[in-house]
């Protein structure tokens, strides 16, 4: 038997200067406060704030987190030694002895004494002081992929496909190990700003929220994402993106309908039914009717299912439409207050026919099952940040749904 083992004997120094050993972990040390200086500023910037807070709370950051890693070391790793010699606290420091948990401890101090410094919610800094861990989270990335594979993770029976779930939790994973790996992080940090924005304005999480492209659309122009991903629920949205290509500050973008484990998914805006029970066959007959009718599907704010609804929608208005078929603007900033303007063109007369028809070919209806996607999101998280493994997420999933598939 062969035991793996590691011989750790790391040269700790990174350099030396002027007889001075310049060591690795105190350059990570300088690094994470001033990237997270770098955050902070970032967010008093976007929210108005004048200079002097962003340069306190380096201040007020660098020195309560220096002061709560060390005497977080001195008091939880040697509290004997360091109480009868308490001078070696200030006069140790060079031989080591810095703990990240003092550290934590320390930076809520000084924030608290930032807050009050600066007149501002304790709360508040404790937001932005804090570095993102994922654009949306882990469980607002699931949310997003689940419409178009959703339909698929319950057999004929009414029980859940666990192979099929374990798929999409893989592939789930794999895009979320990428995006943590490779993204900028003053990105993430702009776009989980952006998020809790979005979550107070709305009062639920991002995971419960579901996402239409134009809600994406101003932050992709600001160039506080990369990538947008969601419904196209309605005439404007499509306007949007058929119009990415003729903007300059998104000619290069390419639109890419969202597969899944499912093909043709659509998802309808309003469920109507007839009971079998009703005494009013008849009436609820004629307000079928009338809900479907054209006159009506029209004005519905959504993709109608009546044929001469979505001619009506599709038909433009000839004099608010410019010459190169102009039809509407859109106006944002980026993070840096420059302006940019965004003009919708309406489509070729070709270019609509070929969406009327590929809408009439949709088949697979996403109805969102909160029970279960809910159990999804959150073990399905817990799978894809390394708590637990994919067994394990399966097994809490079918356990957290078990009465209610049953029933």
């Amino acid at each position: 038997m062969h035991l793996l083992s590691i011989t750790w004997n790391f040269d700790p120094v990174a350099f030396t200067i002027f007889g001075l050993e310049v060591r690795y972990y105190g350059l990570m040390w300088v690094a994470a406060i001033l990237i997270g200086a770098r955050f902070f500023d970032n967010f008093c910037r976007r929210e108005g704030l004048p200079s002097k807070v962003s340069d306190s709370i380096f201040v007020y950051g660098t020195v309560a987190t220096i002061v709560g890693a060390r005497l977080g070391h001195c008091l939880f790793y040697d509290t004997m030694e360091y109480l009868r010699q308490p001078w070696t606290i200030v006069t140790g420091f060079r031989d080591g002895g810095l703990a990240s948990h003092g550290a934590a401890i320390g930076l809520l101090i000084g924030l608290w004494l930032f807050s009050r410094k600066n007149r501002l919610p304790y709360v508040w800094s404790l937001d932005r002081i804090m570095i993102p861990v994922g654009i949306g989270g882990a469980a607002a990335l699931l949310k997003r992929l689940a419409a178009t594979s959703a339909p698929k993770w319950i057999t004929a029976d009414g029980s859940i496909d666990r192979e099929v779930l374990q798929e999409y939790l893989e592939q789930c994973k794999r895009i979320y190990d990428i995006q943590m790996d490779s993204l900028d992080q003053e990105m993430v940090a702009t776009y989980e700003e952006r998020m809790g924005r979005l979550a107070e304005y709305y009062g639920v999480g991002m995971e419960q929220i579901d996402w239409e492209v134009y809600l994406d659309l101003m932050s992709y122009l600001g160039k506080e994402q990369h990538m947008m991903i969601g419904w196209m629920c309605a005439q404007y949205g499509y306007l949007e993106l058929e119009s990415l290509s003729r903007n300059e500050a998104s000619k290069d973008a390419k639109v890419i309908p969202m597969q899944g484990q499912c093909t043709k998914v659509f998802k309808p805006a309003t469920m109507l039914a007839v009971s079998a029970a009703s005494g009013q066959i008849d009436a609820a007959k004629d307000f079928m009717s009338t809900f479907l009718s054209a006159e009506v599907q029209s004005e519905y704010d959504g993709l109608p299912l009546n044929q001469n609804a979505f001619d009506i929608q599709f038909t433009p208005k000839e004099d608010i439409m410019g010459a190169e078929g102009e039809y509407t603007s859109l106006y944002t900033t980026d993070a840096d207050g420059n302006g940019i303007g965004y003009t919708m063109y309406w489509p070729s007369d070709e270019t609509i026919a070929a969406f009327k028809q590929e809408l009439s070919e949709l088949t697979t209806a996403y109805v969102p099952d909160q029970m279960l996607e809910g159990a999804v999101f959150k073990q399905g998280a817990g799978y894809m940040q390394g708590e637990q493994t994919i067994e394990q997420a399966l097994d809490e999933i079918e356990k957290a749904v078990a009465i209610y598939m049953a029933e």
